[in-house]
């Protein structure tokens, strides 16, 4: 499975057709850069309102934070038990992140995280993280997604994930699942959904 998922794909955003990269976090070096451009995308309003603002009791996203995040991630590739992204500009910037959170092919959770410098990216980079985890043979992948957080319900549902009828793994998320198109009853195969005023 990781030999699969190990692997570094070409990403092109919706908006401007410039190229990206999607790469395993194992293979971004923790430089000062790196760290300095991880710090800011997590700092900037709605990334930490969604992402980090409870994480960080409200005080803003330190540089240690990013090294530890960057350390975590190395070691998922290491074990084998989560595997990170990012994406990075064609001059090496780190643009977004995204993540499977374990490796437990039955089921698992995906997350995601894209600066507000780079619209048009997210969407794409999280098509090809399914991509990945297709082949690698995971068969649902989930996330619960607050109601108030339109842009992350929109890429969610650009990427094929229906909203399902499931506890959320957070009190007052969507939850959305993606069934693995290879799996027993096809592509067509959707999950029950669930009547919700805040989802279109």
């Amino acid at each position: 499975m990781k030999h699969q998922l190990d692997q570094e794909i070409s990403v092109v955003n919706a908006l401007t057709g410039n190229p990206y990269l999607l790469l395993p976090i194992s293979k971004l070096e923790a430089s000062p850069a790196n760290l300095d451009d991880i710090t800011a995308i997590c700092n900037q309003e709605l990334v930490y309102k969604w992402c980090f603002r409870s994480l960080c009791d409200g005080k803003p996203y330190p540089p240690t934070m990013a090294s530890d995040w960057i350390n975590w991630g190395t070691e998922g590739w290491e074990k084998g038990t989560h595997f990170v992204y990012v994406v990075t500009s064609s001059d090496g910037r780190v643009a977004a992140a995204c993540d499977i959170k374990s490796a437990d092919l039955k089921r698992a959770e995906i997350g995601y995280w894209s600066s507000a410098d780079h619209r048009g990216i997210m969407t794409n980079a999280v098509r090809k993280l399914i991509q990945l985890a297709d082949n690698a043979g995971f068969r649902v992948l989930f996330a619960d997604i607050h109601p108030e957080n339109r842009r992350s319900l929109a890429v969610i549902k650009r990427c094929g994930f229906h909203q399902v009828d499931r506890r959320p793994t957070i009190e007052g998320h969507i939850p959305f699942d993606r069934i693995h198109s290879n799996r027993k009853g096809g592509e067509n195969e959707k999950p029950s959904l669930r009547s919700n005023p805040n989802v279109g």
